[in-house]
């Protein structure tokens, strides 16, 4: 898995997984609870979007469109 995106909310983060979702492009959201047990935590690093490399560019080109 490879991060594609660093969204600033938890909000973005899963409207992001949905949109790439639709398309058939597995994804995973990793550091999503960081926000909740240490809230500077998501505004430091960002709730990164996963994705498997093979899907990599596709999604990106998803994410900018």
């Amino acid at each position: 898995m490879i991060q594609i995106y660093s969204a600033g909310s938890y909000v973005e983060a899963e409207m992001i997984k949905s949109i790439l979702g639709n398309s058939n492009i597995y994804c995973e959201l990793w550091d999503e609870h960081a926000g909740s047990m240490f809230p500077p935590a998501t505004f430091s690093r960002g709730i990164r979007v996963m994705v498997r490399e093979k899907d990599s560019e596709k999604a990106k080109n998803l994410i900018e469109h």
